[in-house]
């Protein structure tokens, strides 16, 4: 697999291995609630070194509405993701997805991780 390929799927990795469910990075592929990882940002890269900064954003889902049970949901399960030191979260923030003609509640956090070949 390709550099990028191998740091979405060791993200992916992380978030199952804490216990969290319906984790994907590909939003036809995505269950409430769920977690989607979006492709990355390279912040920083070291040519011919295969080494890179890169900055995910890992989106928390779940149904709609944003009620109280929602939003609860969702920020257990953020903080969750928050206490996984190999992915060094460092913001988030409240945000809505839209799968098809649904929005749905979501939060929006963003790890910054060092990547190696």
């Amino acid at each position: 697999m390709g550099f990028l390929t191998d740091a979405v799927d060791y993200v992916t990795g992380e978030l199952t291995t804490a216990g969290l469910n319906n984790v994907t990075s590909d939003i036809r592929n995505l269950n409430t609630p769920g977690i989607l990882v979006d492709p990355p940002t390279i912040a920083t890269l070291s040519p011919g070194a295969g080494a890179a900064t890169l900055v995910f954003q890992i989106i928390v889902v779940a149904p709609p509405p944003a009620a109280g049970p929602a939003v609860r949901n969702i920020l257990d399960r953020a903080d969750t993701i928050m206490q996984i030191v190999g992915l060094n979260v460092t913001g988030g923030t409240p945000s809505a997805i839209t799968v098809g003609q649904t929005e749905l509640p979501a939060y929006t956090l963003t790890a910054t991780i060092p990547f190696r070949r």
